[in-house]
């Protein structure tokens, strides 16, 4: 989305028709993309900051705090300033007095679109961690650490973001140094780290279960308690392969069409074919940053139910009631709601030497 900022005010005196409706078709889907963005990540938001059932001040829960807080703000300022660009393109074209106001909504693009990528990519180290090195996430990854590592990638995307200004680098390959690290480098390797944390989780759940057979073997526990247990974990392979195959799809779909038609504009002829080619493309990297909450949130389960609990609150809909969830009376005080477990978290489970267990935080 930053480097279009460049084509954005581009004419085509042959076929001005044609640009006019496609602009026009632009500008409504991201006036509506703009309003769904701040309504879905907003919901997150206050949702995290309520926390009705105390399970969302976690690593992982903080770093997706982060993803969200930037894509609320490319909804509220980022994609506003963008259709106002439009907009006065169509009616000024190329208005030199316009362009301190297209520079101020470039570089908050940088700063949140930036974030937004390299926030998903330490969420996904964070899991890696947790599932093939727990000992190693145990000391080193904490609500604390979390919090500094988003302050930290947005200290390091407005940086990015005002570099022109600092070394007065040349614009062209400014573009193409941000199309090529932060935007295709960065989702290829999360692509490649979701592959690596899913056989991860599966050499996992193979240790898991050959422990199972060793202990039923031995005597330990009886077989319908290990046919429960077989159950569950097939279950929870199941969901990580769905969520691990929806946030890889997830990715393809929405970013790499952006990348490739972008760079097919910026180093071919910038024709009204590829002008169409890059605005669809663009259409559907915006719809990440609408769609980021349920896939990395909504979908589970825990977060689902906060969500109720939150919204009930806020509307006069009486005393909250979902199902999962169960209320608790300690003395005289009022009835506080208490989370159950959650079926689509993955528990992971530190197996040491002398064969002790003990269960490690859940996955986001």
């Amino acid at each position: 989305m930053n480097s279009t900022n460049a084509t954005n005010v581009t004419t085509y005196d042959d076929s001005e028709a044609e640009f006019h409706v496609i602009g026009g078709i632009f500008i409504l889907g991201l006036a509506f993309l703009s309003i769904a963005t701040v309504l879905t990540n907003g919901m997150f938001l206050l949702t995290f900051y309520k926390d009705p059932l105390k399970c969302l001040r976690t690593p992982s829960a903080i770093f997706i705090a982060g993803l969200t807080s930037a894509n609320f703000l490319t909804g509220l300022i980022v994609e506003p300033a963008l259709l106002g660009e439009i907009v006065l393109s169509f009616v000024y074209g190329e208005d030199r007095s316009l362009s301190k106001f297209y520079r101020l909504a470039e570089v908050l693009s940088f700063v949140t679109v930036t974030s937004s990528f390299l926030i998903m990519l330490a969420l996904g180290i964070v899991q890696y961690l947790l599932i093939k090195h727990p000992r190693v996430y145990q000391r080193a990854v904490s609500v604390k650490s979390a919090v500094i590592g988003v302050i930290f990638i947005f200290v390091y995307s407005i940086f990015f973001a005002v570099l022109p200004e600092m070394t007065g680098i040349n614009k062209y390959v400014y573009y193409l140094i941000d199309l090529a690290i932060h935007e295709t480098l960065l989702t290829v390797a999360l692509v490649i780290l979701y592959m690596v944390i899913y056989c991860a989780f599966r050499k996992l759940t193979q240790r898991h279960r050959s422990a199972d057979l060793g202990e039923n073997a031995e005597g330990q526990g009886s077989s319908a308690e290990q046919t429960e247990n077989e159950k569950q974990r097939r279950q929870a392979e199941k969901d990580f392969v769905i969520g691990t195959i929806t946030l890889t799809l997830f990715l393809i779909i929405t970013v790499w069409p952006y990348c490739i038609t972008l760079f097919i504009a910026m180093l071919y002829d910038f024709t009204l074919a590829v002008f169409i080619a890059v605005i669809i493309a663009q259409f559907f990297l915006l719809w990440k940053f609408a769609l980021d909450p349920f896939v990395f949130a909504w979908r589970l389960r825990k977060y689902r139910k906060s969500l109720v609990l939150v919204m009930q609150r806020i509307c006069p809909c009486g005393k909250p009631s979902i199902p999962g969830a169960r209320y608790q009376r300690q003395g005289s005080s009022m009835a506080v709601p208490q989370s159950e477990p959650d079926d689509d978290d993955v528990d992971v489970t530190v197996v040491d030497s002398s064969g002790q267990t003990r269960q490690q935080a859940a996955i986001v």
